[in-house]
């Protein structure tokens, strides 16, 4: 009984990820648009809210000149990875699969193929292991790491066996999460999180 009951603790988990704000840096590349349209620097660090446009007041016609912009076939390959995006996703990897999870931008000619080979060369994530969908509690798994605190509180909500992430920015901070989702900033801290939730992990 004592083997069984080890068995059980010892497994290997099926992870869920976000892309945008969680391992690429969507927000630096939308406002460096901002700033090709209307001149005005914006540091992440000072936004406020996920809804980019509303919290740095853009109006109807700026916000429309800058997806004009991020329309541009290819658009998707030029984010930049955060520092630590490889390194997250091989802390992910030691604790079971992962499959990236990542909503579309519709009506972008290239957004899916950019996507699939973004996460390919910057975190050797396979297009086979990769979903585009904004119905991110539709999909099942042991956990899921997001930036959006209504992904993470509807994943929540759907998946109550599972444990939902909001992966810490400024722009989220002021979420309040319910439905037993946690924040963490860091992959030590997921991996701590993981481990508390789920005991020990098969490597």
């Amino acid at each position: 009984l004592r083997t069984s009951r080890l068995r059980e603790q010892v497994r290997r988990l099926h992870g869920l990820v976000d892309v945008d704000g969680v391992l690429a840096d969507f927000p630096t590349a939308f406002f460096r648009e901002v700033r090709g349209v209307t001149g005005r620097q914006i540091d992440v660090a000072d936004v406020k809210a996920w809804d980019f446009a509303r919290a740095i007041g853009l109006s109807a016609e700026e916000e429309s000149r800058v997806h004009e912009r991020i329309m541009r076939p290819g658009w998707g390959r030029t984010l930049a990875p955060y520092p630590d995006a490889a390194f997250g996703v091989a802390v992910l990897r030691s604790l079971g699969t992962v499959h990236a999870l990542t909503s579309p931008w519709t009506g972008h000619p290239t957004w899916h193929a950019d996507r699939e080979e973004w996460l390919r060369i910057h975190t050797g994530i396979a297009p086979h292991d990769v979903t585009h969908s904004r119905q991110k509690h539709r999909f099942a798994g042991d956990y899921l790491i997001d930036d959006k605190p209504e992904h993470v509180v509807d994943w929540a909500t759907a998946h109550r066996g599972g444990l939902a992430i909001l992966w810490g920015q400024p722009y989220n901070r002021g979420d309040n999460l319910f439905a037993g989702a946690v924040r963490a900033s860091s992959w030590e801290e997921v991996a701590s999180l993981l481990r508390r939730r789920f005991g020990e992990v098969r490597q």
